[in-house]
């Protein structure tokens, strides 16, 4: 036996040895941000850390807690994060809670951050989570109907009321005792310009909501789309038309349109009653100028701003996808505004 254990620990030892060599082989090549997913106590941090900007350490918090990485030993991760699910009529709704740094408050703000039409929530949480939770505000990142895990894995195809996927985040917070369920907030980008306006209108509950770029009537704008395409044109589009198809569960364009009735914000909006902010890059050329004033214009609430970036400042294009750095400051600057003001 003590032969036998003696060989496994050698193996052991020599895998170890190979994957060392073979890091620091390619770490001369490392640039930028690096995403370390699932990295325990950071054992290679110190031989990628000269060559890139940041060493981001991600690590689920069960996990760590549970295995040697988290005796204390070694390294933190930078972000914690507990992956699950939420109950979703039907089913559940897949998403990652992220927990707010530099904080000692028992009850952190939180917001939930859902995608748009053809984004997943692991993109998502590039777009500014890891900015936001060091602000102190806990990030629910989510998938929702129509959306990555939601659709592939648990058949939530894309629906008009999304509000019913921003209640079940509202209950599922609530349940937590780390979240401060008088101050959570929603995020939504691109189509999510319409998501989280929807959710805000019906669900009281938000204290605040941004939409990542601006929506209205969305029945319109395909309309529009599809006459380009039919007369021979290529109107700008994040993916082939056919993507409706999917992940409205249906087979002909005009089944597509038919679904597409309910996604409209008028009459929607004016209910609107938290502190809102729109942003819209003035070069928008999947969704023009006119539609973020026209939305704006409209939403009820007292407390609205329309943040229109020029191509001089950068984030022109849509939703600041040339710059998406200076959105996120933006939107995150105002967001910890609301959820936790100065005076507080």
């Amino acid at each position: 036996m003590k032969s036998l254990l003696r060989r496994a620990a050698d193996w052991v030892d020599l895998q170890w040895s190979v994957l060392e060599r073979s890091l620091r082989a390619v770490a001369p090549r490392a640039r930028g941000r690096l995403l370390d997913v699932g990295c325990g106590d950071k054992p290679y941090e110190e031989w990628f850390r000269p060559f890139v900007s940041a060493y981001i350490g991600i690590e689920h918090g069960a996990t760590f807690a549970a295995t040697a990485a988290g005796t204390g030993t070694g390294g933190r991760p930078d972000v914690v994060y507990g992956a699950g699910t939420l109950p979703f009529k039907d089913g559940s709704l897949p998403g990652y809670f992220v927990h707010a740094q530099n904080t000692k408050a028992l009850k952190a703000p939180c917001v939930v951050f859902f995608d748009g039409l053809d984004v997943t929530k692991e993109i998502q949480y590039m777009r500014g989570v890891p900015d936001l939770i060091k602000r102190g505000i806990s990030v629910l990142v989510m998938d929702g109907p129509g959306t990555g895990e939601a659709i592939r894995f648990r058949g939530h195809y894309l629906r008009y009321d999304y509000e019913v996927a921003g209640s079940a985040c509202i209950d599922f917070l609530e349940k937590r005792s780390d979240v401060d369920a008088k101050k959570i907030g929603i995020v939504a980008i691109s189509l999510g310009g319409y998501y989280a306006p929807r959710a805000a209108a019906f669900e009281q509950r938000f204290a605040c909501c941004i939409a990542w770029g601006a929506q209205w009537d969305y029945w319109e704008t395909w309309k529009k789309r599809f006459d380009l395409i039919d007369s021979g044109q290529a109107p700008s589009l994040s993916v082939p038309w056919q993507h409706l198809l999917w992940i409205f569960n249906v087979s002909t364009r005009d089944e597509a349109m038919r679904k597409l009735e309910g996604f409209r914000l008028d009459g929607v909006v004016q209910k609107i009653a938290c502190p809102f902010l729109l942003l819209h890059g003035e070069g928008d050329e999947q969704i023009p100028l006119e539609i973020a004033h026209r939305v704006v214009d409209n939403v009820g609430s007292r407390d609205k701003t329309l943040k229109v970036f020029s191509r001089d400042e950068g984030g022109y294009h849509h939703c600041q996808i040339d710059n998406v750095s200076i959105g996120v400051s933006y939107m995150w600057d105002w967001v910890q505004n609301k959820l936790i003001p100065a005076t507080a």
